[in-house]
């Protein structure tokens, strides 16, 4: 090998791991938060407009999302009053086949009043009395489509009835309209008025 050609590799093997060694040298990268853009030793390579883009739809989605769930949340804190007194209803049902007095006595308000098929008024005091003789008794009852109207502390509640009732020594069947308005009082739904008209056959 002539001498010029050797000392240029030895040259050549002398710088090759320094250039390895500037090589691995890292490159800082960082975000400019301006344009949102990567930039790599001192060159933009990326974000700009996508990374915006990208923020913006990440907000929009958020927002939507939070709105969506604060919906939900108010829509099932409107629906609690409805879905309490149903409930309060259901058990007012069950417990007048049951004839449980002390049941009926925390469902009905002081100043209840049940309006029969016939018309007749009754005070809370004269049922509870016709529970308890067994002067009145409920065979079967069963309550369907009933809807709940809430006006803050009132609620009415309408649906359809079909109850087998044993009444004065003679027994009582049909389907009948329904119309119950409850009252919430220290926290509790309790009925003021029930009226049930006949449906004619």
């Amino acid at each position: 090998m002539p001498f010029a050609s050797l000392a240029t590799s030895r040259r050549a093997r002398a710088c090759f791991p320094r250039a390895l060694a500037i090589s691995r040298k890292p490159v800082p990268v960082r975000m400019d938060r301006s344009s949102w853009q990567v930039v790599r030793g001192g060159r933009a390579v990326g974000g700009g407009t996508n990374v915006t883009r990208f923020g913006t739809l990440v907000v929009v989605a958020s927002a939507l999302l939070g709105g969506s769930l604060l919906l939900a949340a108010s829509t099932r804190a409107a629906d609690a009053p409805a879905e309490e007194v149903l409930r309060r209803d259901e058990e007012m049902a069950r417990a007048v086949v049951a004839g449980d007095v002390a049941r009926l006595e925390d469902i009905y308000a002081d100043d209840y009043v049940y309006v029969g098929a016939e018309g007749r008024q009754v005070s809370r005091a004269e049922r509870l009395a016709a529970f308890r003789s067994g002067a009145l008794r409920y065979l079967s009852t069963k309550h369907t489509g009933a809807t709940v109207r809430v006006y803050g502390q009132i609620a009415v509640v309408q649906g359809r009835t079909h109850s087998s009732v044993m009444a004065g020594g003679r027994q009582i069947e049909g389907d009948f309209q329904y119309v119950g308005v409850w009252v919430r009082r220290n926290g509790r739904w309790r009925i003021v008025l029930t009226q049930a008209t006949r449906i004619a056959d």
